[in-house]
């Protein structure tokens, strides 16, 4: 695929082009519309990422990743009440991973809610324990908690 070797190369406005070209030609081409979701996230187009990604959930809400992508432009967006939602369907869907239990902590935190952001941060240390930057967030605010 053209949109690959565009991202491959951080060309991403000709990689979000040649992807677009694959969806016209086929609108539920699952791989291209996530790829193209990808490379929007990567050229800071967050909002058209997460247009990407729910037009994604409604072809297949089992593409794998989607909703930690999904998560993660809402992150990126500011937007912590839908990045949580994305990473609980992320567990559910993925299973528990590192990257999700860390992203499960940072956004508790943002949204006030401390002893939720420790538990997630524990069990991600326990998945990861050579992981510093999670150590480093759950010894900053057990801290920070008393």
């Amino acid at each position: 695929n053209l949109g690959v070797c565009w991202e491959s190369q951080k060309a991403y406005a000709q990689a979000i082009r040649s992807y677009g070209i694959a969806i016209r030609l086929n609108p539920n081409f699952e791989e291209a519309i996530n790829n193209q979701a990808v490379a929007y996230e990567k050229f800071n187009q967050c909002d058209k990422a997460i247009f990407n990604y729910l037009r994604l959930e409604r072809i297949n809400p089992n593409f794998p990743n989607l909703y930690f992508n999904l998560a993660n432009c809402h992150l990126k967006s500011g937007n912590y009440l839908e990045g949580e939602k994305a990473l609980m369907l992320s567990l559910e869907k993925d299973g528990e991973n590192v990257d999700n239990l860390n992203n499960l902590g940072v956004v508790n935190y943002y949204l006030g809610k401390p002893k939720s952001a420790i538990l997630f941060f524990k069990k991600a240390l326990a998945l990861s324990p050579e992981r510093k930057d999670i150590a480093d967030n759950l010894d900053i605010l057990t801290k920070k908690e008393g």
